[in-house]
């Protein structure tokens, strides 16, 4: 994990975030310089609410499909190009922000996204 390079500063703070991400299910991982999704995140199938804005994620995981109750997820300012297509399978998805990117085109399976606004 890239936070644990940072010190115990980072680390005290990621889990924090963890922490109220697991008791609110909002979970801001915002500005941490991930490289890449923690599994952690992907294990917490409760989240409504997922910002993983303003990091260096360039891989997004197909696993992301786990996370059916999320309601918000914004990945805006990563490097992600390509968008998984089990994006299709977060039906409660209403907010999707992936400004910022390098998304050469977005799945055709977010059409099954039926409350995406």
């Amino acid at each position: 994990l890239s936070v644990q390079n940072k010190g115990s500063v980072a680390v005290i703070s990621f889990l924090r975030r963890l922490w109220d991400g697991v008791h609110t299910g909002h979970l801001d991982l915002s500005g941490l310089e991930l490289v890449a999704v923690p599994p952690e995140v992907l294990r917490m199938t409760s989240l409504t609410h997922l910002n993983l804005d303003h990091n260096e994620i360039a891989i997004f995981p197909e696993a992301i499909e786990k996370l059916v109750n999320l309601k918000t997820l914004s990945v805006a300012d990563n490097a992600i190009a390509i968008l998984p297509p089990q994006l299709e399978k977060l039906t409660a998805l209403e907010s999707l922000n992936v400004s910022e990117n390098a998304l050469v085109a977005l799945p055709v399976q977010l059409g099954n996204c039926n409350k995406l606004s």
